[in-house]
């Protein structure tokens, strides 16, 4: 029903992109969230974020405050439902994701359908070869479409080229959050985190790093017992092992683990994927 309900949303966001690029001009109105910390164009269909506007990148966030938000949530979705794209709510929900040109959402995305290969193919070796010469033919067609002035080479394969030892695309907190945080984690705030202002930051930040500065070690250690507390009884180690890794992986990126778009696909994955791979 959440799938459905998302892919439902999406769709008309969708469409109503399809009618912009067709010519349909919608006045936009100038739209904020959070005191100016988000600013977008609403097409009333869909948001159009100020920032991207300005550098030349459009991603699609739907009517969600960032492309990630609404990429990770389709994901999670979709591998709580074991990929299953007879559905053409999953399909609308794979589009999301593609358009979305989430980094974290790509990511994710296969990483979920390689251990699904991995855990019910008997061919996995050959699937993982295919994956692989899929994966390089991708990326040879977005070095090389337009010289690279295309948007998965923009927002995906640049993102994972290394700059001075660092890779491009983690830039998920700023200089100044950094340099702060290195010095809160020599303190005695530690334990029980500290209060984060935004506003005396350049740029957004975001992940693990802001949690345990809110929250401290102690807080941290909390939410580990929350996520092993909803794991039922009984179900196999390999899916407990996927799926924590799973939200271990979007703790590092965003850093939210008590939304309820991350917890409600977690906890429906336990008994769905559990009928799949215990009949396998």
């Amino acid at each position: 029903f959440i799938a459905k309900l998302l892919a439902c949303i999406s769709l008309v966001s969708i469409f109503g992109l399809i009618l912009f690029f067709l010519g349909f001009n919608f006045s936009p109105n100038v739209v904020d969230y959070n005191e100016g910390q988000y600013e977008y164009y609403n097409y009333y269909f869909f948001l159009v974020d100020l920032k991207t506007i300005v550098a030349d990148k459009w991603r699609f966030s739907g009517y969600f405050l960032e492309p990630a938000h609404i990429g990770v949530a389709s994901t999670v979705l979709l591998i709580s439902q074991n990929y299953n794209f007879r559905k053409w709510y999953n399909l609308i929900l794979l589009l999301t994701v593609i358009i979305s040109f989430s980094l974290a959402a790509y990511v994710l995305f296969i990483f979920g359908l390689y251990v699904k290969l991995l855990l019910s193919s008997k061919h996995f070796v050959l699937y993982t070869f295919i994956l692989l010469f899929i994966s390089m033919i991708v990326v040879l067609i977005a070095l090389n479409y337009e010289q690279g002035d295309n948007f998965f080479n923009k927002y995906i394969f640049e993102r994972l080229s290394f700059e001075d030892g660092e890779m491009v695309g983690n830039n998920r907190v700023s200089h100044g959050f950094k340099q702060d945080f290195e010095r809160f984690m020599d303190s005695n705030k530690i334990w029980f985190g500290t209060e984060y202002n935004p506003n005396r930051y350049e740029g957004g930040n975001a992940g693990y790093r802001v949690y345990i500065y809110q929250n401290g070690l102690i807080g941290l250690l909390l939410i580990i017992i929350f996520y092993v507390s909803l794991i039922p009884a009984g179900t196999p180690v390999f899916l407990t092992l996927f799926l924590l890794l799973l939200n271990v992986l979007i703790f590092w990126k965003g850093g939210t683990p008590l939304w309820y778009n991350l917890i409600i696909p977690y906890l429906f994955s336990f008994s769905s994927l559990k009928q799949f791979y215990v009949r396998k």
